[in-house]
């Protein structure tokens, strides 16, 4: 189970570093742990480095660098009123409104500046950036980490790298704390294609012993390959398995994508955590402001990622129809349209999806649309066509807080290109509620973890119908700007016996007190007879 989770926030490395190595002198060594980095483009490699040190120098470890954040602190009503009281009162303004015991007449466009002053951000998104520490603490002998070489589906590459390696050392082999920056050039699987989804490929060694039927939930870090992983993971049938493509790393690290097993650095495979049924965890999948441009349809045919019929109609023609319609395409050209616009099948069994595939490409002459990832919706799903709007990255983002008495892990994901009239990425909001510690240049975040990529998850979640519980088929969840959130309650802390023992005797104190007659006063009451 989770024990206990963290994130830091600081433009400086070196204050990041301070607060790391007071952890690090505290933690646990028998606990499980769980990292993410997402260092701005301004930290300094022996800082970066540094913090890597901290985090892999205990055994049980598992992480990965994220993709850079843009975070911003939302203000809490509280604090919100207390700013515009004050800007009230210095303006030498009152007030009709009560707050607290002090009136004050706030104004419409008073309500105006409270809004902008909700948007006041704490960190921007500017060249500096600022850098996340997050890590998450697990119970070791509930939570059991694994590193896998099952290969996936080859990248295409284009051009080639060429970087020495040191003579005699294997990328497995190289450690922290020798040549982390960079002197290692990626590794790359040994040819082998992935088998065949029917052929299962064999679990990780560390977790090969392990009953599936007392796993509940499985984490891991990957490359952009992993298909493999995810397929051999699937004999979990009641396990909720989430794994994040991990951010590329080339120029960071000099790395396509940088992971740590222990104290070792992996540029390929996966990394994760397996963990056990004694404390089951919550999900939820979280999904920008999406746009249905078609009503409720049904899928009649499909076949691996590809679309051909939609109410035994050609789904291509209805993307045209649906594109038209809503004035998202003035020429003929639909190529122009999905370079100007983001399409998406959303499963809808209810309101809202349960599950989005971004649409890669539609075909006029064959009707078929080609979805991103390895499947598609099975027939007979009821789905819609959606469409991310323009103004997505203005957006709501998922908010960094949980609730009393639990631990949140968020996966989110990035934005992969920025367009060019944009200066700023959508910020992800730090409510105000749950910052332990915050200045001008750090945020202390207690019971939250994140980490961060622009290439998306991998989902497979064990979920509850009417009829019993059945686990989807991994499947991709790219959409930018999504969320997935994993909620752990946190055990409670158990209460002392002389404590307990009172409470119960003042329960029975109250109950007696409850079924006593009413007695009036004045009157002499003997053995419950009036006298």
């Amino acid at each position: 189970m989770a024990l206990a989770a963290r994130t830091l926030v600081s433009r400086s490395g070196g204050t990041l570093l301070e607060h790391l190595t007071a952890w690090s002198q505290t933690r646990d060594p028998s606990n499980t742990l769980l990292f993410s980095i997402s260092p701005s483009p301004s930290l300094s490699p022996s800082h970066l480095s540094d913090m890597v040190k901290i985090f892999t120098s205990h055994p049980n470890t598992v992480g990965c660098l994220s993709s850079p954040l843009n975070l911003e602190r939302t203000k809490s009503i509280p604090t919100l009123k207390a700013e515009l009281i004050e800007m009230l009162e210095r303006e030498g303004k009152m007030a009709e409104a009560l707050i607290g015991r002090r009136r004050y007449r706030i104004r419409e466009n008073d309500v105006v500046r409270l809004k902008k002053l909700q948007g006041k951000a704490l960190f921007r998104g500017d060249g500096e950036g600022v850098t996340v520490c997050s890590w998450a603490e697990f119970d070791g002998d509930r939570a059991k980490v694994f590193r896998s070489t099952i290969p996936g589906r080859p990248v295409t590459q284009v051009g080639r790298w060429h970087m020495a390696r040191k003579v005699g050392m294997t990328e497995e082999e190289e450690s922290v704390g020798e040549g982390f920056m960079g002197e290692l050039p990626p590794s790359t699987f040994d040819g082998e294609t992935w088998p065949r989804m029917r052929e299962l490929p064999p679990l990780p060694e560390e977790i090969k012993d392990i009953d599936p039927e007392n796993v509940n939930t499985i984490l891991y870090l990957s490359d952009t390959s992993p298909e493999g992983i995810s397929q051999s993971l699937t004999r979990f049938r009641k396990a909720t398995t989430l794994g994040l493509m991990t951010s590329s790393t080339p120029f960071v690290t000099g790395r396509p994508f940088t992971l740590f097993y222990n104290n070792v650095i992996h540029s390929s495979g996966a990394v994760g955590i397996c963990l056990d049924a004694h404390a089951p965890a919550r999900h939820k999948l979280v999904f920008p402001a999406l746009k249905a441009i078609t009503n409720h349809i049904f899928v009649t045919s499909s076949e691996g990622n590809l679309v051909h019929t939609l109410n035994d109609e050609n789904p291509t023609e209805i993307l045209i129809a649906a594109i038209k319609k809503h004035r998202m395409l003035s020429a003929r050209d639909i190529n122009l349209a999905f370079r100007d616009w983001n399409f998406y099948l959303g499963i809808t069994p209810r309101q809202a999806p349960e599950q989005v595939f971004r649409i890669n490409s539609a075909d006029p002459g064959r009707g078929t649309l080609a979805l991103e990832g390895d499947i598609s919706p099975p027939i007979g799903s009821r789905v819609q066509i959606l469409s991310l709007p323009t103004d997505y990255l203005s957006q709501p983002t998922p908010v960094l807080n949980r609730p009393n008495g639990q631990v949140v892990l968020n996966f989110h994901t990035t934005l992969s290109e920025t367009p060019p009239d944009i200066n700023i990425t959508a910020p992800i909001s730090i409510a105000d509620t749950h910052v332990l510690h915050q200045d001008e240049d750090f945020v202390d975040l207690r019971g939250t973890f994140t980490a961060s990529s622009e290439h998306g998850c991998i989902v497979s979640r064990l979920i509850a119908e009417t009829d019993g519980e059945h686990k989807e088929v991994p499947w991709k969840a790219s959409l930018p700007l999504g969320n997935m959130a994993l909620a752990f309650d946190l055990k409670p802390t158990p209460i002392p016996e002389s404590t307990a023992k009172s409470r119960r005797k003042e329960r029975r104190r109250l109950r007696r007190r409850r079924h006593m007659p009413k007695r009036t006063p004045g009157t002499l009451y003997i053995d419950g007879e009036d006298s």
